[in-house]
């Protein structure tokens, strides 16, 4: 039986040291069966939340975007974290814009949205908290449907500058103390997975030598 301890003692360290070493994955999301405008206008989208679209949103912009910047310095403080720009067409419910700043803690790799330029998009506005997560019911507008959403929406607010998702999620928080060792430093999320893996190790150690 000491060998089989010794062996499940080996599996958790695996396990321990894959969690360490893999790459954060893109945020998982319950997919939206009908998120698109024209469903969204007419009262009869069929989202992945299973809410009414005014339950968790104050409006809408449809924009293109004109600009994606993003911060690709490895070690940064603020890796990972973009800013999309959109020049917008016309508006929906309670939001007034001419353009929008959407702040990302990344371009789609975790938990942002791929947006990408030259794209019209249906871009939904939260009332609380002022963010956009990549599992928003945004929707890519084709060019020859921009026309015929236009005329159903407000025009937008001249003069009017929207920043959503001003508060930024760090992806690789600076080192504490002066200066940056250059470092990966994991995010708390890891933490809590690594300390879940060690638990479950150490039950299985226990239900093995409880059997001895």
């Amino acid at each position: 039986m000491v060998t089989v301890r010794w062996a499940v003692l080996a599996v958790g360290v695996a396990l321990v040291v894959l969690v360490a070493a893999s790459p954060a994955t893109a945020l998982s999301c319950v997919g939206h069966e009908d998120a698109s405008a024209a469903a969204i206008l007419a009262g009869e989208e069929r989202l992945g939340t299973l809410r009414d679209f005014d339950e968790d949103y104050r409006g809408a912009v449809l924009g293109t975007v004109t600009d994606v910047d993003t911060d690709e310095r490895e070690g940064s403080a603020t890796h990972g974290a973009t800013t999309v720009h959109l020049e917008v067409h016309a508006t929906y419910g309670d939001v007034g814009a001419e353009s929008v700043r959407i702040e990302m803690s990344d371009p789609g790799w975790m938990s942002g949205y791929p947006f990408e330029v030259g794209t019209t998009y249906f871009v939904p506005i939260r009332h609380e908290p002022n963010a956009i997560m990549g599992c928003e019911p945004i929707t890519p507008v084709a060019p020859d449907e921009v026309d015929g959403l236009v005329a159903q929406l407000d025009e937008p607010a001249p003069g009017v500058v929207l920043t959503v998702g001003s508060e930024r999620i760090s992806v690789v928080p600076a080192a504490s103390g002066e200066g940056d060792d250059g470092g990966l430093h994991p995010p708390a999320w890891l933490w809590v997975a690594l300390a879940g893996v060690l638990v479950a190790g150490a039950v299985a150690v226990t239900a093995i030598v409880g059997r001895d």
